[in-house]
């Protein structure tokens, strides 16, 4: 088995909304019938090139079935991917049982709070989308990122489940659902000896914090204390392009 995993946030750091999109990128998703999401002219030679040589786990808050729309090229297709903020594995498209039922003893405490969380967050004043993931971890989206921020400071002490806001999405996770553990348990699985991780959100700090190399966009923040080895790109750079490139130096 190869020793560097290199774990990867899919939005906004290997694929991108059409909001970012210019006239050489590609559609890798589509919902209903309509082009979602993109990446760039370089990430299938770079992907396919990291997928050879190192172990490429996508590492997503999406659902499983939101991450199954993704259209990877054959030579870029993970054998493993990550789901619903680290509750699920996927191994060759199929849910890994043993994963499911851990994350299930580590969600089980959280199960009430969820759903008493998931009534307060429909009866705010608030418009919003709401839902649970999963069966996992409960998320609002909202119409503008000021409404989230309301609602986000609103339910942010009044629940034991760690409250995130990313854009106009506010998130509900049980305190061992997260992109951090997840790393820990894949090192535990394949016994990996170098972690590289790229994620450009809040959700994605408890991994970066727990890999050998971390990788970020100029706009997110991380505490100095910190003693690891982060990689943040510098503004007026595409992401995309950035995470690959400092990558593929370790193939």
């Amino acid at each position: 088995m190869k020793k560097i995993l290199f774990a990867s946030d899919m939005d906004n750091t290997i694929i991108f909304s059409e909001k970012h999109k210019i006239n050489s990128d590609v559609c890798v998703e589509y919902l209903n019938g309509k082009e979602q999401s993109f990446i760039t002219c370089k990430t299938k030679e770079i992907l396919e090139k990291i997928n050879k040589n190192m172990l490429f786990i996508p590492v997503t808050t999406r659902s499983v079935e939101q991450y199954k729309r993704i259209i990877f090229s054959k030579e870029c297709i993970p054998k493993y991917a990550v789901t619903t903020n680290g509750a699920i594995l996927l191994e060759d498209g199929k849910i890994n049982k043993e994963w499911l039922d851990k994350s299930k003893e580590l969600v089980k405490p959280y199960i009430y709070e969820i759903e008493k969380m998931f009534g307060d967050v429909l009866n705010s004043n608030i418009n919003k989308r709401c839902k649970i993931v999963d069966d996992m971890y409960l998320y609002a989206a909202y119409d503008n990122t000021e409404e989230a921020m309301k609602d986000y400071e609103n339910f942010l002490k009044k629940t034991n489940l760690n409250v995130c806001i990313s854009g106009r999405k506010v998130y509900f996770f049980p305190k061992h659902i997260n992109k951090g553990m997840a790393i820990t348990r894949l090192c535990e699985m394949f016994d990996i000896k170098k972690v590289i991780s790229a994620g450009d959100s809040v959700i994605d700090i408890p991994m970066i914090l727990k890999s050998d190399i971390g990788i970020i966009p100029y706009s997110l923040e991380i505490e100095k204390s910190f003693s690891k080895d982060i990689r943040k790109c510098k503004k007026g750079i595409r992401f995309y392009n950035y995470v690959l490139d400092a990558v593929e130096k370790y193939c």
